[in-house]
């Protein structure tokens, strides 16, 4: 796992911050969602047993393959709904790219999550087998799903931490080649949901209770210098950013905020000021070395019109002159003849 995978998921494996993303995105940033009533789930324990292949080593011999998939993070929601205790399946896939093929890849992890549901149903199912009605229970059996059985609901979000607009497709639709209208009533769609820091307006944002929100306004107008600091300087809430927020930060965009030894919390306000400080430092001394460099280059120049002038003064061949300058200051002959054409002007 790469170092921005490895940090964006545990930033998103917060509760905090997982139960955020997902205020904002179903109740319009309203704290709906609890983070103390988020259970961790097992995102490694997702695979459906389904294809067959044949195994070079076993001569023609199939066996199982388990087609596996891992999510980011995944949490089950406990939530009271009409007086009934209900739970929802929520799983976040962190984003630093934009993935072009994100509807088949979520469409594919909540599939295997509701067919995992099916076979614990089904693993219930037998354990309650009644043999006095096995024939009334007969379609049950067959599919492994009781009647009365129930699959929680599972919603997947995108969270995504690039610092350029999401470009690619919402949905599995607009992946589709070009297809006949009789036909796309029948074809099947799944739609993605997507945070991302240019479509999540600074209103929404300001709902957030979690640090999840100083990341997306700080990824969203990293590019303008100018709001950058403005939006920092005026928000109380960065001068207080945790290191590992702060860390993360510096990974995914390219920053280069310094972090004090041992500090628990970064002044994000003072450390722009700082490398706006250094930047500016770092453009005065570049300044001096290109002037300088210029002067050399200048001085350079100058010389060689003088000695161009004073092998003229001993009626030399234009040919013998050209190539004393070539000897003398290390041209080429199509600069040698350039500085002697400009020198005759």
């Amino acid at each position: 796992m790469g170092e921005k995978d490895s940090l964006t998921k545990r930033f998103m494996s917060r509760p905090d911050v997982f139960a955020d993303a997902f205020n904002c995105l179903i109740y319009g940033g309203r704290p709906m969602i609890k983070p103390e009533d988020l259970r961790e789930m097992d995102t490694t324990a997702i695979a459906a047993p389904y294809a067959e292949y044949v195994e070079p080593a076993a001569q023609g011999a199939k066996a199982k393959a388990s087609i596996q998939k891992y999510r980011d993070v995944m949490k089950e929601w406990v939530c009271m709904t009409d007086g009934k205790v209900s739970y929802v399946v929520l799983g976040v896939e962190n984003q630093s790219h934009i993935h072009y093929a994100m509807p088949v890849k979520n469409m594919l992890y909540d599939a295997i999550q509701y067919e995992n549901q099916v076979k614990d149903a089904e693993e219930a199912l037998r354990v309650d087998d009644d043999e006095t009605h096995a024939n009334d229970r007969q379609g049950e059996y067959l599919s492994g799903f009781g009647k009365n059985d129930r699959v929680k609901p599972v919603i997947t979000l995108v969270v995504y931490f690039g610092d350029k607009q999401w470009d690619g497709p919402m949905s599995l639709s607009d992946m589709l080649t070009d297809t006949d209208d009789a036909l796309k009533p029948f074809v099947q769609d799944y739609k993605i949901h997507l945070i991302s820091p240019y479509a999540v307006s600074e209103e929404l944002l300001a709902y957030m209770a979690s640090e999840l929100r100083e990341v997306m306004l700080y990824i969203k107008y990293k590019q303008d210098g100018e709001k950058l600091s403005e939006t920092v300087r005026r928000d109380q809430r960065f001068k207080a950013l945790s290191t590992e927020t702060t860390v993360m930060l510096n990974v995914l965009t390219n920053s280069h905020i310094e972090i004090p030894k041992g500090a628990k919390t970064v002044d994000m306000c003072l450390a722009l000021q700082q490398i706006e400080q250094k930047g500016r430092l770092e453009g005065r001394e570049q300044g001096r070395l290109e002037g300088r460099e210029q002067g050399r280059l200048e001085g350079r120049e100058e010389g060689i019109y003088r000695m161009i002038d004073a092998l003229r003064k001993f009626s030399l061949e234009e040919d013998v002159i050209r190539n004393e300058i070539m000897t003398q200051y290390g041209l080429t002959e199509e600069e040698a003849r350039r500085f002697m054409q400009t020198a005759d002007a």
